[in-house]
């Protein structure tokens, strides 16, 4: 076991250093300790085995016991004609008489000293020194210079020593290793906790009540005229949120990366635990922000499916930050890159700009293709455009009154497909699939709740029910004059004009490429 230590008697009294040494000591008995020290006192001094003293630069000064260090620059006093008055005074020698040596000024021209003035001996002078003496004591030993690692026999050729082999517990430690780490780093700046907390819900709130309006002046989802605006903004926020919180993360941890390499940690466990904690830490985001947002524009059912969307979304921008961040050098080089990353995704979206207005140049055979709804060439590489396109689909088609037209639909579909003709039971269940889909359609409620209870009993009814069941069924509250189709609390007339459009296009059959939500 190795125990490392950084000033462990950093502001203590000479007493308390002292009584800490004496700790380190104790603790070294079949252990290794390393322990960086400034300036210790002659007792601390004494309790270690070994010094290792480095100069500026890094340079080596001297290695060996304390007891020969001291004897050591005492020597070089005589030989430098370097005086100091601890050996005048032959009084204890520590850290500070070394320290002293070493940094010896230059003497002025009237013959005093200014310890301010330049080192009489620079760093590689005395790394010099005590590579020389070592040589010449090792022969005065009788043989060569022995290296401080030992050296291998000669002639004799050593195996290239084989790359080593992690076990699977030893990678899924290194990864929760890594994992933890980047959650803990999250956690412990409380600015950062407050900002990745409340970020997310203020966006929210500040998109949603912004984009709260229907024309009829009280707000209705169903006649929304910005549903369409607000799921464009949640996939930019989404990637703007992927990009922010992770633009930076490599850059801080390089010295840590570098201080690890010796281990082989193994980048692959780093980035996975990274991808997977920031990813976290997004998909809480997203979550945060869908909850504030769907709340106040009315928005039902949807949570599930927005949220998958809008989470591959952050997680796509914190793969590209992390990206970035192993690129640059700086973490305003990082943040920097933030905007270069999400404005052209904006742009190219199909949301801001309709595909068609869009400049010739962006198209492929422009002349055809931009006037038949297709996709210029920089918006297929565009993830923010495909992440909109696949929240306009599921808001279109996996609302709970769609999903149940849709189920139905198909139903009725895969019957009238079939080639042999009908059972009597199969076309008693086809009469019934159909009639569920009438009275679907037919169905109002005067509250979500109401509308959503009756589409569970038309599902349930359709799928299992009789004949006498389908035919009983109210659809339509009696007396009740706040009631409405059901169908109002769910769909929105602008996403529902969107997928039409792009319906229209796909099915043209003039148009081989394919359409986008970018129509207007």
């Amino acid at each position: 076991e190795v125990f490392l230590f950084d000033e462990p008697i950093s502001g203590l009294s000479s007493k308390d250093s002292e009584h800490v040494a004496e700790t380190l000591r104790s603790l070294a008995r079949e252990k290794i300790v390393i322990a960086s020290l400034h300036r210790p006192g002659a007792p601390v001094l004494r309790l270690f085995d070994k010094v290792l003293l480095l100069d500026s630069g890094g340079r080596l000064a001297y290695f060996g016991t304390p007891a020969s260090m001291v004897g050591y620059f005492r020597d070089a006093c005589e030989e430098l004609s370097i005086s100091h008055p601890s050996v005048t005074a032959q009084s204890p020698l520590g850290a500070d008489f070394v320290f002293d040596v070493l940094e010896t000024p230059l003497s002025t021209i009237g013959g005093g000293s200014n310890t301010g003035a330049a080192r009489r001996f620079p760093p590689s002078f005395w790394q010099e020194r005590f590579e020389s003496v070592d040589l010449m004591q090792s022969l005065q030993l009788g043989g060569g210079p022995v290296s401080k690692l030992g050296e291998a026999k000669e002639g004799e050729r050593l195996p290239v020593p084989p790359k080593p082999t992690r076990r699977f517990r030893a990678v899924v430690a290194v990864f929760a290793t890594h994992f933890l780490r980047s959650l803990l780093s999250k956690l412990r700046n409380r600015g950062t906790v407050y900002s990745t907390c409340l970020e997310a819900p203020l966006l929210a709130a500040l998109v949603a009540i912004t984009l709260r309006s229907s024309p009829e002046g009280a707000y209705q989802f169903s006649t929304a005229l910005h549903i369409p605006a607000y799921l464009f903004l949640s996939a930019t926020v989404a990637m703007f949120l992927g990009l922010t919180n992770s633009a930076t993360e490599v850059l801080r941890d390089r010295p840590v990366l570098r201080r690890e390499r010796n281990c082989q940690p193994g980048a692959g466990s780093y980035v996975m635990a990274k991808s997977t904690a920031l990813g976290l830490v997004a998909a809480i985001q997203c979550l945060a922000y869908l909850i504030v947002g769907n709340h106040f524009l009315e928005i039902d059912g949807m949570l599930p499916y927005l949220w998958l969307w809008m989470t591959l979304t952050a997680w796509t921008g914190t793969a590209m930050a992390l990206v970035v961040s192993s690129l640059v050098k700086t973490e305003r080089a990082a943040l920097t890159a933030v905007p270069l990353l999400l404005v052209p995704q904006m742009l190219l979206a199909g949301a801001l700009v309709p595909f068609r207005e869009m400049n010739r140049g962006l198209f492929d055979n422009a002349r055809e293709v931009r006037e038949r709804g297709g996709v210029p060439v920089p918006a297929s590489i565009m993830p923010l455009r495909y992440a909109y396109e696949a929240m306009i689909v599921a808001q279109a088609t996996r609302n709970p009154f769609e999903a149940e037209r849709l189920r139905l639909q198909r139903r009725i579909d895969r019957v009238r497909a079939l080639e042999e003709p009908m059972t009597e039971q199969q076309a008693e269940r086809f009469d019934l699939v159909k009639e569920g889909l009438r009275r679907l359609l037919a169905s109002g409620a005067s509250s979500r709740e109401e509308a959503l209870d009756m589409i569970e009993r038309i599902r349930r009814i359709s799928t299992s029910g009789t004949r006498i069941e389908v035919e009983t069924m109210k659809v339509w509250p009696d007396n009740d004059p706040k009631a409405r189709p059901a169908s109002e609390f769910f769909v929105n007339e602008r996403i529902d004009l969107l997928v039409r459009e792009a319906e229209t296009f796909r099915n043209d059959y003039r148009n081989k490429d394919g359409a986008s939500f970018s129509t207007r």
